[in-house]
Order: C-alpha cells, then sequence, then structure tokens
C-alpha cells in the first residue's frame, strides 16, 4: 500500500479554483492566435507566458494531492525545456496548442484522481 502525504493548507483554496489552470493556458494561446492574426507585435508571447505559468499551478495542484502525482509535478520542467532553453523546435501556435492540450488533459486526470480518492 503507497503512504500518502498530509494534505498541505492551502489543498482546498487549488482544488476549488482547478479551471484556472487550463484557463490560463487556453487564453494565453488565444491572445497569441489573435496576435498572429492581427500583426499586433505586443501579443507575441502571451501563449508562453500562458504555459509556463499553468505548468506551475498545475503543480501547485499536484504538490496538493495527497499522493503527490509526479507526471504533473514535472510540467514546469518541460515548460523551461521546451519554451525559455533554447532549442531547434519553433516556439510557435502549434507547439503551445499541443503543451496546452496537456496541461488539459493532465488537469482533468488530476482531478480524476483528487474527486476519487
Amino acid at each position: 500500500m503507497a503512504q500518502t502525504k498530509p494534505t498541505p493548507p492551502f489543498a482546498e483554496v487549488i482544488n476549488r479554483y482547478w479551471y484556472m489552470t487550463p484557463g490560463v493556458a487556453i487564453i494565453g494561446v488565444l491572445l497569441t492566435a489573435l496576435g498572429i492574426t492581427l500583426p499586433l507585435p505586443f501579443l507575441a508571447a502571451p501563449g508562453i507566458w500562458g504555459c509556463i505559468i499553468a505548468s506551475f499551478l498545475l503543480l501547485g495542484m499536484a504538490f496538493a494531492d495527497p499522493k503527490r502525482d509526479l507526471v504533473s509535478m514535472f510540467t514546469p520542467l518541460y515548460a523551461v525545456i521546451f519554451f525559455i532553453l533554447p532549442s531547434d523546435i519553433p516556439q510557435e501556435l502549434p507547439l503551445m496548442v499541443l503543451f496546452t492540450v496537456t496541461i488539459i488533459i493532465l488537469t482533468a486526470r488530476l482531478q480524476w484522481r483528487i474527486r476519487k480518492g
């Protein structure tokens, strides 16, 4: 039987506002799509920051879960690898959309685990 850690006091607040995690990523991607559609240079990177902030919110939710979901806890590492470190991967809208879909799936999975047991 796996041991569980005690639930931190901020877990109630995080689990009450769980929808903010995918919401931040989706709003960032929509603003980036708007910035690409209309030539607005100041809307060039909200998708990147939305994905990074959402990954850290997901980290907080995973840390608040007594079972400590490691997959969700490592999403900020992937956000840093994909969006901050220089690489050959283009940091454009398709990558942001795929990362946002991943955030949505992981948030739903984590909430399902929290509600289930």
